[in-house]
């Protein structure tokens, strides 16, 4: 909800108060943060030493030595993000959307992030949340065309600590901020040029008193102040955006923003919750946090070390007045710096009178040892403080790291910092949504606009709202209605820089190799092997090869007849060899399953014929049992009882013999009676046949005789 105006002021001195109190309030609640940020960066920079540590120590002319030990693990955390980058996806959502328009709409995106240069303002984002732990960059819009089109853009923050962010934003990327601050401190006396129509260019120390921390002696702060009123925190719905621009004692200019959030995209660090007396301080933790004291010994320990190693004496040699006269040629050669002898003058005794020795120095050796030891131990806390495993002494050797090694070094680092990547992808997540509100909102008029593909190709791409074009498009021309359909975003990740172009060249590489064995003509021979070339990166002479085997065709060059009537026999030969891989295919498919079939049912017979033989084999050994058990009864049938025993068997059997020999008797007397009624059956058969025979050659007779008779008595009346 708005701030109500106040009783007895304008509604813009009701909105200043509103402002500074906002401006104090959250200066205030991000002061520890800030300054943490800025020991971070001073770490960062290679000055861990604070300014009266530094002035004391070169006072003393002792040595004040930072060795960098942050760099190269930070420098890896952020050419990650550079290698491996981000692309906004849009995904379909509802009420009609579909795949088409939703990567219609992800190329247009790709396209703005490629016009606005969005890398750079990514990279600078991620790099203050791994360096200080807040980074920044804003969505806005431009206009261009001949017509003053709008169209999204994204554009950097370069220095991170310029932003204040709403206290009270509760999501993990601050996308519900209802207030924010994007400040710019300037001179004085360039202010007013900036801002010629500001009711005060020039400034008092009244001024000061009436804005805190907004006018200073030499320089005002101009600051952009973002707010939305109308917000229902109930339904979740946003009300209007609005962004000022003010100097604490007057409102410079105002802005009405097309979307729904503060376009003001955060990139964080990682986020603790540290107590503060009775209350808890949200703090946003750099990838340098930790790492501070750490890099602090390094330092302290270099500069003692730097400071033993000037102390060591050069040790001249001394001697009397006198003693090196005798070369001193050779002497004064050897006494340029450093000397190689000092002349002392000889004392003597006065009690014993005698000369006292020479004196002599204490012999001193820095104790290298003991510092490269604690200089390793404090380098690997600082490492493991920065989330990276610490790895071997000789694993650190260059020589001794394999590709293998690398590949697992660079895996550490990446899990190390990886809820850095994690809040990155949820930044570009809150950017592309507020991208895709604006090209519904912003993009409605019709225009022809610049994309980029999936294939990182451009082309161009006609938003029509509405759906319906004004002039006539070409049939194949893409066409993106902005205001069909609601959609969502997602972050896709490509392959590392390093995996794809070592996969590139290697593909490169086998193409050229069977580019003779592809069942293709020499001018895709030639075509192909262009390409390669380009995969391989070869630079200027490379494109220069890649045009001599396949030059580019000019627009509106065509083929030669011959050409073109040849590339129509390729391409029908080439359908038929198409239609003919796909009957062999069927053919192959069916042979493949008949051959199966066959092969079950040959497994099934073998199962089958294994399990009889199983059977007759168990059978057989029951058989060869009985048999061995028998042998051994009648071995056993020694007595008489057993033998009486086989003697009844014997003539049981005889008995069984002689019924059978009977039965066999009566079974032929049966068969030769059986034999004898049918030959008796056959001849009356006969005898029936030669009967009927008979009377029928009678029958017959006697009809050829009555015949004769009645022609005979034909004849006669004829001849009358």
């Amino acid at each position: 909800m708005a701030d109500e105006q106040r009783p007895n002021e304008s509604a813009e001195e009701s909105l200043l108060k509103d402002i500074q109190d906002d401006y104090s309030y959250f200066r205030d609640y991000w002061e520890d943060n800030y300054k943490e940020a800025q020991t971070d960066l001073a770490f960062v920079a290679g000055d861990p030493w604070s300014p009266t540590q530094r002035r004391e120590r070169e006072d003393l002319d002792r040595p004040v030595i930072c060795p960098d030990e942050l760099g190269q693990y930070l420098n890896a955390a952020i050419n990650n993000i550079r290698q491996n980058q981000r692309a906004i996806k849009v995904t379909p959502a509802g009420e009609g959307a579909d795949d088409k328009n939703a990567e219609l709409r992800s190329s247009l995106i790709k396209g703005i992030e490629y016009k606005s240069n969005a890398q750079a303002a990514y990279t600078n984002g991620f790099e203050g949340a791994i360096n200080c732990g807040f980074g920044f960059f804003r969505v806005t819009t431009r206009r261009t065309g001949k017509d003053n089109e709008v169209e999204p853009r994204i554009k950097i923050i370069e220095n991170p600590l310029s932003v204040l962010m709403d206290p009270n934003a509760k999501e993990a990327d601050f996308s519900d901020m209802k207030r924010c601050f994007v400040m710019d401190t300037m001179r004085q006396r360039d202010f007013g040029r900036a801002y010629p129509k500001a009711k005060k260019r020039d400034f008092t120390d009244a001024d000061g008193l009436a804005a805190p921390g907004w006018v200073t002696k030499q320089n005002v702060l101009v600051a952009e102040y973002w707010r939305i009123d109308g917000y229902d925190p109930e339904t979740g719905e946003g009300g209007k955006v609005t962004q000022y621009i003010t100097n604490g004692l007057e409102i410079l200019d105002k802005t009405e923003w097309p979307g729904s959030r503060i376009p003001i995209i955060s990139v964080l660090g990682k986020k603790i919750y540290v107590p503060q007396g009775d209350q808890m301080r949200r703090m946003f933790y750099s990838m340098v946090r930790l790492a501070r004291p750490c890099q602090k010994m390094l330092a302290y320990i270099a500069s003692q070390e730097a400071e033993e190693y000037g102390m060591a004496p050069r040790a001249p040699i001394m001697g009397y007045v006198g003693q090196f006269e005798t070369d001193s040629e050779a002497w004064q050669t050897l006494n340029k710096v450093p000397r190689s002898y000092v002349q002392i003058d000889p004392q003597v005794d006065g009690a014993g009178g005698q000369t006292l020795p020479l004196p002599s120095r204490l012999p001193f050796t820095p104790n290298y040892a003991a510092y490269e030891a604690g200089y390793e131990r404090w380098r690997r806390s600082l490492q493991a403080a920065m989330g990276i495993t610490a790895l071997p002494t000789a694993a650190q050797r260059q020589n001794e790291k394999s590709g293998v090694a690398l590949e697992k070094i660079q895996t550490q680092q990446a899990i190390g910092s990886f809820h850095f990547t994690d809040n990155f992808d949820r930044s570009l997540e809150n950017c592309g949504r507020q991208i895709d509100e604006l090209i519904t909102k912003v993009m409605d008029t019709e225009r022809q606009v610049a994309i980029r593909n999936a294939d990182e190709s451009h082309s161009l791409m006609n938003v029509v709202p509405g759906g319906q074009p004004s002039t006539q498009q070409e049939p194949d021309a893409k066409v993106l209605d902005p205001q069909a359909g609601e959609f969502d975003v997602t972050i896709s990740t490509g392959p590392s820089y390093q995996s794809q172009r070592e996969e590139a060249t290697e593909f490169a590489d086998m193409l050229v190799r069977e580019l003779k064995n592809l069942p293709i003509a020499p001018p895709q021979q030639a075509k192909l092997l262009s390409m390669a070339i380009k995969l391989k990166s070869l630079g200027p002479r490379g494109d220069e090869m890649a045009k001599i085997i396949d030059p580019p065709q000019e627009d509106g060059q065509q083929m030669p007849p011959q050409a073109q009537q040849a590339l129509q026999q390729l391409q029908q030969h080439n359908q038929a060899l198409n239609a003919a891989c796909q009957t062999l295919e069927k053919q192959l498919g069916q042979l493949h399953f008949e051959k199966t079939a066959k092969v079950v049912e040959s497994q099934a017979k073998l199962q089958q014929i294994a399990a009889q033989s199983q059977a007759d084999m168990a059978l057989e050994d029951k058989k060869l049992q009985t048999q061995i058990a028998v042998a051994e009864i009648e071995t056993k049938a020694q007595i008489l009882s057993e033998r009486e025993a086989a003697l009844r068997d014997l003539e049981s059997q005889w008995h069984s013999q002689a019924h059978d020999v009977a039965t066999q008797a009566m079974e032929q007397q049966h068969a030769a009676q059986m034999q004898q009624q049918q030959g008796q059956q056959q001849q009356d058969m006969a005898a029936q046949q030669a009967d009927s025979q008979s009377q029928q050659s009678a029958q017959d007779a006697a009809q050829s005789q009555a015949q004769q008779e009645a022609q005979a008595q034909q004849q006669p009346a004829q001849g009358e």
